[in-house]
């Protein structure tokens, strides 16, 4: 492909604590486990979409310490064009903190570090490589800054806003571009106004699978159990990610919205069966998967 795909967004390390039970404010929980791996939801996207699409650019920001060189590391095996990010002296990078439960359920602490760094000046001086992307993908970053990149791009448009749904509603939905992506709770921060700002409008419902609104239409998709495949939840964090990167890869691979939805739906079950936030499925791992399923909507090692 000659058009890449721009992901603009977070980069953090995660420190994964798998523990006995999250407990409640002033608990204290039994530590089984410590991993720590890549993740951010930036990061996290943009490998899930360069694993079945076989890279994209990203623009972010990082510390200029060995967590800054492992994101550009990462992203070299996985042919990320890394030269939109920001290398920033004297701040640590990214980090979060995460909670994992026996059932996978997680609680996730962040400090943003670097990522601050991530600001309009540098979002202009990648005006070139946003213009020339057939699909922009901006995650976890501040509404004024993802309508801006949206201003410039000419490709297709997604936005993730994440924590901003719940503390800026409004300048959410100030936003406009092709996709957002949202989970249950942050929709109903924005439900009264989003859908007049995106085409489409996508929920994930966790372990209920996710569902798509197109203005006065909508569709969706079953949770998958993942018993009947033996296998088991591990930790969802980075599930919503899986799920963006895969749909997004879809749409630029040439699926329809609903062609998309299912691919998506799978590569988030895929990635709850992996112990780190960037287990996204590669394309083999993911065809296999919808093979094993008899799911026929999707041609994926077609459109590959």
């Amino acid at each position: 492909m000659n058009q890449w795909a721009t992901i603009i967004g977070t980069l953090n390390v995660d420190i994964n604590l798998f523990v006995d039970r999250i407990p409640p404010p002033g608990g204290e929980c039994r530590v089984l486990k410590i991993k720590r791996s890549l993740g951010g939801k930036g990061g996290n996207i943009a490998t899930a979409f360069a694993k079945l699409t076989g890279g994209g650019r990203f623009i972010g920001a990082v510390g200029n310490d060995e967590a800054g060189r492992m994101h550009f590391e990462a992203f070299k095996r996985l042919n990320i064009d890394t030269s939109g990010i920001r290398v920033v002296n004297d701040v640590e990078s990214g980090q979060s903190y995460i909670l994992i439960d026996e059932l996978g359920q997680n609680q996730v602490n962040s400090y943003y570090g670097a990522n601050k760094a991530l600001d309009r000046d540098l979002i202009l001086s990648q005006r070139k490589a946003i213009e020339g992307s057939k699909v922009i993908i901006v995650a976890n970053v501040d509404p004024s800054l993802a309508d801006l990149a949206f201003k410039i791009s000419r490709g297709i448009k997604a936005y993730v806003p994440a924590s901003f749904a719940v503390r800026q509603p409004e300048a959410v939905c100030s936003v406009s571009g092709d996709y957002i992506f949202l989970n249950q709770h942050e929709m109903e921060k924005v439900s009264a106004c989003i859908t007049g700002s995106f085409k489409n409008v996508v929920v994930t419902l966790g372990s209920q699978g996710a569902k798509m609104i197109m203005g006065d239409k909508s569709i969706s998709v079953p949770g998958i159990n993942l018993e009947a495949f033996g296998l088991r939840v591990i930790n969802t964090t980075g599930a919503g990610d899986a799920f963006t990167g895969a749909f997004m890869a879809g749409i630029y691979m040439g699926l329809n919205n609903a062609q998309a939805l299912i691919l998506a739906n799978y590569a988030a079950a895929l990635k709850v069966t992996k112990d780190e936030a960037r287990g996204s499925p590669t394309s083999d791992e993911l065809a296999k998967f919808l093979s094993m399923a008899g799911e026929k909507s999707v041609s994926w090692g077609a459109a590959l």
